[in-house]
């Protein structure tokens, strides 16, 4: 596991707002993780991965240009059980 997933959301969250890391490097980090790591513990049914990179370039654009301020999550992947109905987005 790439050490950046073991860090804090707390810590991730400065690191993005720093620049340090972008939010798409996070989201392949994570993609990464789950394809390698998926199959031993099966926690996934859905996995966005281009919809979530795509997102990710979308808040690392506007958060270089001051389009939009730094919040504490923003870029930070999150996962959702799959309990909640979501449109477009298979839900069992």
């Amino acid at each position: 596991m790439n050490k950046i997933l073991k860090l804090s959301t707390t810590e991730l969250s400065k690191l993005i707002s720093s620049k340090k890391i972008s939010s798409e490097e996070l989201v392949y980090e994570s993609i990464k993780n789950i394809k390698e790591n998926d199959s031993k513990i099966n926690s996934f049914i859905t996995l966005l991965e281009q919809d979530s990179i795509e997102k990710a370039k979308i808040i690392d654009k506007k958060l270089a240009k001051n389009e939009i301020r730094h919040s504490f999550l923003s870029g930070i992947p999150i996962m959702l059980k799959d309990n909640i109905a979501t449109k477009n987005i298979r839900t069992t």
